[in-house]
C-alpha cells in the first residue's frame, strides 16, 4: 500500500480505538448537582474518646433494598471520607447504608427535588470498636 492509502487507515484505528476505549468506562451523570448526592463522614476508634480519626478504612454505601453497592472508597489520614452517588429526583427517601469494618449506619436520602442548585448531601459518622 502506498502512504496515501495508508493513513487514513491509521486515523480510523485509532478512532476505532478511542470509541472502544470510552465505551469501557462507566457513564456517570454526576456533573449535575441535581443528579449527585454526597455520602460524606468520618471513621472513628470507639475505644479512644473522642475517637481518633482512622485512616485507611474502606467505606462502602450499599442500597438498604437490595444490598447492591453503590459507591465505596477509602478514609483519608483524618478519618474522613466522601462518596458521591449518581441519584434522580425519584430518589428522594431512597435508603442506603454505610458501612465500615463491622459498623453500619443506614441514611434515607433527603433533598428537594425542585432545588437544582444546591448540592445535595447527607452525614454519616462511624464508629469502630475493636472486637
Amino acid at each position: 500500500m502506498t502512504r496515501c492509502r495508508r493513513m487514513p487507515m491509521f486515523w480510523l484505528g485509532l478512532l476505532l480505538g478511542c470509541i472502544l476505549f470510552l465505551a469501557g468506562l462507566p457513564a456517570r451523570a454526576t456533573h449535575q448537582v441535581d443528579h449527585r448526592f454526597t455520602v460524606y463522614g468520618t471513621v472513628r476508634n470507639g475505644a479512644t474518646f473522642p475517637g481518633t480519626p482512622l485512616a485507611g478504612k474502606e467505606v462502602v454505601v450499599r442500597d438498604a433494598a437490595s444490598g447492591q453497592v453503590l459507591q465505596r472508597g477509602i478514609t483519608d489520614a483524618q478519618g474522613r471520607f466522601a462518596l458521591v452517588l449518581h441519584v434522580h429526583n425519584e430518589d428522594l427517601g431512597r435508603q442506603v447504608v454505610v458501612q465500615s469494618d463491622g459498623a453500619q449506619q443506614t441514611l434515607t436520602l433527603q433533598f428537594d427535588p425542585a432545588d437544582t442548585t444546591t448540592e445535595r448531601r447527607g452525614r454519616v459518622d462511624l464508629v469502630i470498636f475493636p472486637r
